[in-house]
């Protein structure tokens, strides 16, 4: 317990760091689970596809490579993409760690930290921290990300959270449905109403083909004004 709590007090204090340069804001993604596996690499894509009533859609992918060199730390470098208006530019390249804060199993809750560094190429700078959370109920699997970040610049050096959640059923390994949440509640120290927050939730499937390709399709639906209408989630995983 004493080392848990050293490291979550690390954790709340790199949230409590000022960045020093403008972020982005957090969006639909990958939700993590703070599981590592010593020793695997792997090479993942994925992106996500939001669709708008005023014709302003946005279609980001990110295509990367990791490594788990120990049980306890992973880390992944990727870039990231934006097709938008018939043309599909280079936006970002990022570095993101996790670290396995439990014994699978030793407590209620399995738990792990998250921290990644973008940026974009046009001189911002991204700085997001995440706590991970994962239960495993029955036959049932459900993961939690409570997501911190800050914009000095933007939002006066105040705190932004959000949330994701995912949870499946173990019906087969090649095939776990289940849903996805996302929220995006803005300024800690000011929330907006509902609908000037953005929250989408919807159905999402999961599985493991030939024991080395894992995938994940989402399909989610704005429940408030400020969120996309519709957005798919896709991800594909190939471990070597």
């Amino acid at each position: 317990m004493y080392r848990i709590s050293k490291i979550l007090l690390l954790f709340t204090f790199i949230g409590l760091i000022p960045p020093l340069y403008p972020i982005k804001a957090f969006a639909i993604d990958k939700i993590y689970s703070p599981i590592v596996e010593e020793g695997e690499v792997e090479i993942e894509a994925r992106g996500v596809s939001e669709f708008h009533d005023d014709g302003e859609d946005k279609h980001i992918q990110k295509f990367g490579v990791g490594y788990a060199p120990s049980d306890r730390f992973a880390f992944e470098f990727y870039a990231e993409t934006e097709h938008e208006e018939s043309e599909t530019e280079l936006e970002a390249i990022a570095v993101e760690t996790r670290y396995q804060l439990t014994e699978q199993g030793e407590y209620w809750l399995d738990a792990g930290a998250y921290l990644e560094f973008e940026y974009a190429f046009d001189e911002e700078y991204k700085i997001e921290t995440k706590a991970l959370l994962e239960k495993e109920v029955g036959k049932t699997l459900h993961t939690t990300n409570l997501i911190l970040e800050r914009d000095i610049f933007n939002h006066g050096g105040m705190f932004e959270a959000g949330l994701a959640w995912k949870s499946k059923y173990r019906l087969d390994e090649a095939f776990e449905p289940g849903f996805e949440y996302f929220a995006e509640f803005g300024r800690v120290n000011d929330i907006p109403t509902w609908d000037e927050q953005e929250h989408a939730v919807g159905p999402a499937v999961y599985g493991k083909l030939w024991g080395k390709v894992k995938y994940g399709l989402a399909l989610v639906f704005g429940v408030s004004d400020a969120a996309p209408d519709q957005a798919v989630r896709w991800e594909i995983e190939f471990e070597l």
